[in-house]
């Protein structure tokens, strides 16, 4: 189809995907043991704090160096594969792949790590899954491959956006009982200050 439908229908399928997550979340909610979470004086206060805790320093250099590559990869697509023969269109049906394959990996990696609490573990072996994929994106790109380019755009996407939600709730466990949000935005606010940079 033409490429607005595919737009439309990746659009469709992700904002479905969001929506049971959503849904999913709001349902599985529950309070944290103990004391609520301490709100910091300031914002400069509450990212001082948590980039103090080694744990976190770990999770934040792996976390804004993907987050880099992933807005670089899916900003500068189209110009990155037009040397590999690769026309703007599938470029972008590429595009697609990770993200739609990516939604679904995210919710299953939240749902097993709501199971296992195996937040270490999880990390390390999608943060090596992570970097396997993108050996294999390169090596598809160098290749010529749209197949195997298609492939491993999909495989990139579940690996990337699966370990950036262990990564996020990991980053929220080690550096309790701050709020949530105060680690998680250090981590996108960083994160996006390097994709800049990447890009």
């Amino acid at each position: 189809g033409s490429a607005e439908s595919r737009v439309f229908w990746v659009t469709v399928a992700s904002g479905a995907l969001c929506l049971a997550a959503a849904a999913w979340a709001f349902l599985r909610a529950a309070t944290p043991p103990g004391r609520e979470p301490d709100a910091p004086a300031s914002l400069y206060a509450g990212w001082s704090g948590v980039i103090r805790n080694r744990h976190f320093r770990k999770l934040f250099g792996a976390f804004v160096f993907g987050i880099g590559m992933f807005n670089a990869i899916l900003t500068l697509v189209a110009q990155w594969l037009k040397p590999c023969g690769i026309s703007e269109g599938a470029a972008g049906d590429m595009g697609a792949a990770f993200v739609v394959a990516g939604l679904p990996a995210a919710i299953a990696a939240a749902v097993l790590l709501d199971a296992t609490h195996a937040y270490a573990a999880l990390t390390r072996g999608l943060g090596g899954f992570a970097f396997l994929t993108t050996v294999g994106l390169v090596f598809a790109a160098t290749q010529g491959d749209a197949l195997g380019l298609y492939c491993a755009f999909a495989a990139c996407g579940a690996a990337y956006l699966a370990v950036a939600a262990v990564a996020m709730e990991a980053a929220a466990e080690c550096t309790y009982p701050t709020p949530p949000e105060v680690s998680t935005g250090l981590l996108f606010c960083a994160g996006n200050l390097w994709s800049v940079g990447s890009t």
